[in-house]
C-alpha cells in the first residue's frame, strides 16, 4: 500500500482527534488536492481539488467536523473544507502583499487566530467562521485593558 503525490514531506498532514482519519495534501498535474485516508487500513475515503494556488498546510478542526487550509505566505488566503470537499468559508482580508504568518486554534477550538503580516491577528468564529475581532501587533501596554475586556465578553 502506498499513497501517491504527497506534497510535502515535513507538513500538509494531519489527524483527526482520535487518529481515525488522516488528511494530505496532494500535488499532482501542477493542482494541490486532499485525500482523506482511514487509518485502520490506509483507505482512501475522499478525493478532492483545492481552489487555492499553493496550499501551504492544513489543520482538522479541534471538533473534527472540517479542515483549515491555508496558502503559502505568498497568499493571503485560507480556507474551510468539509471532510466531503465543500468549502464552508473563504477569507482573504487583503491583496497584493504577503498573507498568512501562522494559524492557531484555541485550545476548546472555539476561535482561530490568524497571525497576518499585515501585523495584524484576527480571530474567527468556529461555528459561521466569520471574523469577529481583530487585534494589532503594534498595541501598546495601555490597550492590553480593552483586550481582557474581549476576552471577559467572549468567554
Amino acid at each position: 500500500m502506498s499513497i501517491n503525490y504527497p506534497k510535502f514531506s515535513d507538513r500538509g498532514i494531519c489527524f483527526t482527534t482520535e487518529g481515525y482519519f488522516m488528511a494530505l495534501v496532494e500535488r499532482h498535474d501542477a493542482k494541490d488536492y486532499i485525500g482523506i485516508y482511514y487509518v485502520g487500513n490506509f483507505s482512501l475515503v475522499t478525493h478532492f481539488k483545492i481552489d487555492m494556488f499553493d496550499v501551504y498546510d492544513i489543520s482538522w478542526s479541534k471538533d473534527d467536523t472540517c479542515l483549515i487550509v491555508w496558502e503559502s505566505p505568498l497568499e493571503c488566503k485560507f480556507s474551510i473544507y468539509s471532510p466531503t470537499g465543500e468549502i464552508i468559508a473563504n477569507h482573504s482580508p487583503y491583496d497584493l502583499t504577503l498573507g498568512i504568518k501562522g494559524v492557531s486554534q484555541s485550545p476548546n477550538g472555539n476561535f482561530l487566530a490568524v497571525g497576518y503580516h499585515d501585523e495584524v491577528c484576527r480571530f474567527y468564529n468556529h461555528i459561521s467562521w466569520k471574523l469577529i475581532m481583530d487585534l494589532d501587533h503594534n498595541m501598546s501596554l495601555a490597550d492590553t485593558s480593552q483586550i481582557v475586556k474581549i476576552k471577559l465578553n467572549l468567554i
